[in-house]
């Protein structure tokens, strides 16, 4: 059993449930205040407060988040990491993000950036354990919420029912337009981090015009590929319910559309993605199984590599990560910055 504490840096204190698929977590606790988000080549960046329309103002535009996360059975093993809150805007929805920036970070170098995409039912606390290490090496992490990315526990617009691949594909087009506008970023090193889901929209990502070109290469944690062939499952589109359960939560008709479209598209066209992917998969992993990673390895073709991650489960959490990030992510990771 873990816990987090999580401590927005002017005193209204809310309780927010974080529940993440496949982790037992407790409840966190959350303050905010109002801070200065960050200075860049010596000028402060002008930052507002979200609109209390909202009813969440304790979520400041611009006020630094930082989280602690322990272990209770190892507490010598603490993580822990901070960023700026910056609230997206997306079809008129809003999308919650956090941009960390690297420990080194000066207001006058620019550095590569990792976009952290989440994976089903689910919020960017799934790279709690992650980020600390990523931002010692130097990387830029921006994580965010999907809009509609959980059933109750995110902190983005939408609900879990609204949520499709297109609309998580929007998403990140909105997540990329927004790191385009960051003055402390190297636009030419930008890479995609996805686990679970979260990978099937990296293979998506590389499907798509507009989007494969902007990232210099994939790291796919336990990607979420086939896990149900649903035209199979239901015998045609029309057929399709206007509500279905996965994994005790409830989606609706759009994903089970979205998921058939984008299926066909990513089997014929990601082998045409042309950076390097590196694909990891745990030994316990849960929910995946090996063969079909190794076969949306080889969809990719000969840019993609895939690893086996002895004693990893789904989640790749803090029981593999002290050895998986210097022997093996953070080496594939620097690879791709030129």
């Amino acid at each position: 059993m873990r816990n987090r504490i999580i401590i927005l840096s002017v005193a209204v204190i809310v309780g927010l449930s974080i529940l993440l698929s496949g982790c037992g977590t407790e409840m966190p606790k959350e303050t905010a205040t109002q801070s200065q988000a960050y200075v860049y080549q010596g000028e402060e960046v002008t930052m507002a407060w979200r609109n209390p329309a909202y009813n969440k103002p304790e979520y400041a535009e611009g006020a630094e988040l930082s989280v602690w996360v322990n272990n209770k059975n190892d507490p010598s093993r603490e993580y822990s990491y901070s960023g700026i809150i910056h609230w997206v805007e997306n079809k008129g929805n809003n999308i919650f993000s956090l941009l960390c920036l690297p420990k080194d970070y000066d207001g006058t170098q620019r550095y590569p950036l990792l976009l952290l995409v989440h994976g089903y039912n689910s919020n960017y606390h799934e790279y709690d354990y992650f980020v600390n290490y990523l931002t010692d090496a130097g990387f830029a992490v921006l994580l965010f919420d999907f809009r509609g990315g959980h059933e109750s526990n995110s902190l983005s617009d939408g609900k879990l029912t609204q949520m499709s691949y297109d609309t998580k594909l929007s998403d990140i087009r909105a997540m990329v337009s927004f790191a385009e506008a960051l003055p402390m970023i190297e636009q030419e090193n930008i890479i995609f981090v996805g686990h679970s889901q979260g990978g099937m929209m990296g293979a998506i990502t590389a499907c798509t015009e507009g989007l494969k070109d902007r990232f210099k290469g994939m790291l796919l944690l336990a990607p979420g590929m086939r896990h149900v062939t649903y035209l199979d499952e239901f015998g045609s589109l029309e057929n399709l319910p206007e509500s279905y359960t996965i994994l005790y939560a409830k989606v609706g008709r759009d994903f089970l559309y979205s998921a058939i479209k984008y299926e066909e598209i990513v089997w014929n066209e990601v082998k045409d993605y042309e950076y390097p992917v590196k694909i990891l998969l745990g030994s316990n992993d849960e929910l995946n199984k090996e063969a079909g990673v190794q076969e949306i390895t080889a969809a990719f073709g000969e840019n993609a590599s895939y690893e086996m991650v002895e004693g990893g489960y789904h989640d790749f959490r803090d029981d593999v990560l002290p050895t998986l990030m210097p022997e093996t992510i953070l080496p594939f990771l620097n690879s791709l910055v030129s």
